[in-house]
């Protein structure tokens, strides 16, 4: 059980990776494959938003805004399902259920011409 924890949990890490082109494929890369291919409707934010995910701080749809940034990187935008999620003043709100199928959160990186794009879930 723990081995199947953690390849699930790989495949939910590494969901915004592009495949190496290896023609052999894992457990965990078919867990990856099938996960890529559930999320892809939410590339669109219209169908993130009508499946419960509302915009989290800073909301990326408002003229001039920007994401949490360091020398590191910049955070991206987060859209959040607050009932699986919870509240970000009350978290124990949510449901305290992790399943890669149903993420808390989605990652949207802005593009230059406004656009998001789905680059990650958690």
């Amino acid at each position: 059980m723990h081995r199947k924890i953690g390849s699930i949990i790989t495949a939910v890490c590494l969901v915004g990776i592009s495949g190496c082109g290896d023609d052999s494929v894992t457990e965990p890369e078919n867990t990856i494959k099938r996960l890529r291919a559930d999320y892809a409707s939410y590339n669109n934010v219209a169908t993130a938003n009508a499946a419960g995910y509302t915009v989290w701080a800073p909301d990326p749809t408002v003229a001039g805004s920007t994401c949490a940034t360091s020398v590191e990187g910049k955070m991206g935008y987060h859209l959040v399902n607050v009932p699986l999620r919870g509240a970000a003043s009350s978290p124990q709100t949510g449901d305290a259920v992790i399943d890669p199928l149903k993420p808390e959160m989605m990652l949207y990186e802005k593009k230059a011409d406004g656009t998001l794009n789905l680059v990650g879930v958690e």
